[in-house]
């Protein structure tokens, strides 16, 4: 990975450079750089995954979501598969730093919904709130549910 490509996407993301490295690091780039001092990305990830549900969840409330839809839409929406689409759709993919002995490739999607997860906490700490909030309402498209016509009952 290139700085010249990190400068890129953080540019087009509108995201600090150093946020976006912090969140492309993979535990194994980082355990094989022990002594560069390198974290990776995953306590950033654990704070984000808190943070785009908190985000979530209050814009379907807002949105007049009910608990069934808003726990179903929920899911779907912080599963590891559509973060890593989400991470796909926006370039992280070729960025992220792996070990050398890291030859899965494409990443599974673990690998890039955990990237997805820490740039938003690293947007939340280095940025605060708002950022992180406009970053996951911009890439995170809430489905409105059916609407479901119930039969009446006459008793």
């Amino acid at each position: 990975m290139s700085k010249e490509e990190r400068l890129a996407l953080a540019e087009r993301l509108s995201v600090p450079e150093k946020t976006l490295t912090m969140a492309l690091i993979h535990s194994s780039f980082a355990n094989e750089r022990k002594m560069q001092g390198l974290e990776s990305n995953e306590l950033r990830a654990l704070l984000g995954d808190a943070v785009l549900r908190t985000v979530l969840v209050e814009r379907m409330l807002g949105d007049g979501g009910k608990k069934g839809t808003i726990t179903q839409e929920l899911a779907r929406l912080v599963s590891n598969t559509h973060c890593a689409q989400i991470a796909r759709n926006i370039g992280m993919e070729p960025l992220v730093l792996v070990s050398a002995g890291f030859q899965v490739r494409p990443f599974p999607d673990s690998v890039l919904a955990t990237t997805a997860e820490a740039l938003i906490g690293g947007l939340y700490l280095d940025d605060g709130w708002e950022a992180a909030k406009q970053f996951i309402l911009q890439h995170w498209t809430i489905s409105q549910p059916p609407e479901i016509s119930l039969p009446k009952w006459d008793f």
